[in-house]
């Protein structure tokens, strides 16, 4: 998961990259075509849909989520999961033998919520 994630943080990285350059060309010639009409005499009015030009930015909202995605990496590494709790204390004594300690958290979970499905059930029968 940590891969998939530094995979996914640094492609949306390259590719807020590029579309900075791709918007710098757009403006770029977006100014050399109102530099030849206005030398030829003509205005953008000619020409429908030339005046209004409008080019957001979005790369601050984009840097912001790529931060937010290398700080769960982060928190993944440092051992804290879901909700940034460490739960590997809970299961740090079990060997690390594949699949041996997510069936340790699905038995504690199963008898977990059995008890609670057990007292919802017997209190409105009181």
């Amino acid at each position: 998961m940590v891969k998939a994630l530094n995979a996914t943080s640094q492609a949306i990285s390259a590719i807020s990259q590029e579309l900075g350059q791709v918007r710098e060309a757009v403006l770029e010639n977006r100014a050399a075509i109102d530099y030849l009409l206005l030398r030829h005499n003509h205005g953008c009015e000619e020409f429908k849909g030339l005046c209004c030009f409008n080019l957001t930015d979005t790369s601050q909202l984009i840097e912001h989520k790529v931060k937010q995605i290398n700080d769960m990496v982060s928190n993944i590494k440092q051992g804290k999961g879901f909700f940034g709790i460490d739960w590997s204390k809970l299961t740090s004594w079990l060997p690390s033998i594949s699949g041996l300690r997510e069936a340790f958290i699905v038995f504690i979970l199963v008898i977990f919520f059995s008890i609670i499905a057990c007292c919802c059930i017997v209190c409105p029968l009181m």
